[in-house]
């Protein structure tokens, strides 16, 4: 009679830690900074994995087959939730508007950014960024950092910090129920909501 392989849990949910938690997914296009960003959370009855950019697998599709490859890998509870994390800025809105209806077809939620991710950060400063480039929204926030240089981390998981943020993309945001942002804005908020 063949074996049966049995799938491994992410969480022991039975450890004190994780008693009644659920398990938020991240899968990220960026390579460096949403990896870092999503890391300084670990809210106490949420386990957050985020699933690195490895070897520039950058594109839509590529960051959603990270998604599907931790889903047959694992076994996950109803109540986890699958994340794919990406920018609209270089690709094209077909290709944008494909992957959301993979995710929707899939069950995954998403939280795509009008241009860039660092689009997000900056409502942790301002209440709008004045940024409609990629380009732009990363000198911005460049400029920032360089001002706050050694202070990021505690700034960015400050939780009155991030509530502000969270408000403020809410407010900006013209749209909370298209696929992702037309215009300059973003949906990490949602995903960040979970968090919180």
């Amino acid at each position: 009679m063949p074996r049966t392989s049995r799938k491994k849990r992410p969480i022991t949910r039975g450890e004190v830690e994780f008693k009644d938690a659920y398990l938020i997914v991240v899968a990220v296009e960026g390579a460096k900074t949403e990896k870092w960003y999503f890391e300084l959370f670990q809210p106490r009855r949420v386990k957050v994995v985020v699933r690195e950019n490895v070897e520039n697998l950058s594109s839509p599709s590529q960051v959603i087959e990270q998604l599907h490859n931790y889903k047959r890998e694992y076994n996950l509870d109803e109540t986890d939730q699958l994340w794919l994390v990406i920018d609209r800025d270089r690709w094209k809105a077909d290709e944008i508007h494909q992957v959301c209806k993979e995710c929707n077809e899939q069950g995954y939620l998403k939280a795509v950014s009008n241009p860039c991710f660092e689009y997000w950060l900056l409502f942790y400063h301002h209440e709008k960024s004045l940024s409609s480039s990629s380009t732009d929204a990363k000198k911005q926030l460049r400029k920032i950092h360089n001002d706050l240089f050694g202070k990021l981390s505690p700034l960015y998981s400050n939780i009155e910090r991030t509530k502000a943020a969270i408000s403020r993309a809410k407010n900006a945001d013209p749209d909370p129920d298209a696929p992702f942002p037309q215009t300059s804005g973003t949906h990490v908020y949602k995903l960040m909501e979970q968090f919180i």
